[in-house]
């Protein structure tokens, strides 16, 4: 197999100091590198899964910073761009009372919203195994047009497309449109990632049921999976196999990046059960027993639990080893 390609935002989460409070009482934040697709890219290399990662980030200290950062930790950045029309993007983020996240972001126009579709030379999309991206680079040109190339890039050469929604409506000028936008996404996608409260805004309910029309109604996708934060997670196979797998209990310090660090380890298991069996990641996704979507599950919660326990995302993304021990220590 060859590699995950993910493509989308790489930003700078400055991270409230002071828990509890809404962002206008913070005093104090700590830089961290961040963004979600950038965070599934590092969470994948930390895990031993080739990666590559296509984005845009100014030409500053913060752009230098996230583009050394991502290589220092295994991830390709041969198709990062650095840019002098913008800065980089900066997401001031505070933790408020009973795990909700609020955010401001700094952005009119952020660098990363500039991806052209030569940053995504249609060589790089066709020899990767799987394209990764969410949807907030739908939200701005050129990024929505370059993603949309490389989305088509990807069907074409039968390139498994993951999908995690990711959904902020502070990016949206127009609500109607980023939800159609987000919709159209699903659509395109193999493997799609939710939030509970993400499958309400786009199924009209959370629960099972809701999950199976929406599986219904985008055809495409072979795996369906629903993170509930502190509840744990499921998912639903294209066959309606289902499977659910309780959360770690571990002390929440911050949950930015929980999910991805959900995601990029669900997808190292789903790619290296493509691997054993000699198959393309999406027909290892259609293959999966129960045991084995259980066990995927497992392994993507314990990695969600390991990065709560530190403040930041990327800077707290597991390694292989950790996961392991974490699922093995629940086993007992």
């Amino acid at each position: 197999m060859s590699y995950v390609l993910v493509a989308g935002e790489a930003l700078i989460d400055m991270v409230a100091q002071q828990p509890g409070v809404p962002l206008e009482q913070v005093t104090s934040f700590e830089r961290c590198p961040g963004g979600a697709p950038a965070n599934v890219a590092v969470g994948l290399a930390r895990l031993g899964v080739p990666v590559r990662f296509v984005g845009v980030v100014g030409d500053d200290p913060f752009g230098r910073f996230l583009r050394s950062f991502l290589e220092r930790n295994g991830v390709d950045v041969s198709g990062m761009r650095v840019t002098g029309e913008a800065l980089t993007t900066l997401a001031f983020v505070a933790n408020r009372e009973g795990g909700e996240r609020e955010f401001a972001f700094y952005r009119k126009p952020g660098a990363d919203t500039l991806l052209r579709p030569e940053d995504l030379a249609a060589g790089t999309v066709r020899r990767a195994a799987v394209l990764h991206h969410g949807t907030v680079t739908l939200a701005d040109e050129p990024g929505r047009s370059a993603l949309l190339a490389a989305l088509e890039q990807a069907r074409a050469a039968g390139v498994t497309v993951s999908l995690d929604v990711n959904y902020r409506p502070a990016l949206w000028r127009d609500p109607a449109r980023g939800l159609a936008e987000v919709r159209a996404a699903i659509d395109r996608a193999d493997l799609v990632k939710v939030s509970r409260e993400e499958l309400a805004l786009v199924a009209g309910r959370d629960d099972r049921e809701a999950a199976m029309r929406l599986l219904e109604a985008h055809p495409r996708i072979a795996l369906l999976v629903v993170t509930e934060g502190a509840g744990g997670s499921w998912a639903v196979g294209r066959d309606g196999q289902f499977a659910r797998a309780p959360a770690f209990r571990v002390e929440a310090v911050d949950t930015t990046g929980a999910g991805d660090a959900f995601w990029a380890a669900l997808l190292w298991r789903l790619w290296e059960a493509a691997a054993r069996q000699g198959v393309p990641v999406v027909e290892a996704a259609r293959r999966m027993s129960l045991d084995e979507m259980e066990r995927a599950l497992r392994y993507a919660n314990a990695a969600g639990a390991l990065t709560v326990r530190v403040r930041g995302a990327m800077t707290a993304l597991p390694t292989r080893s950790e996961v392991e021990a974490m699922v093995e220590a629940g086993s007992r």
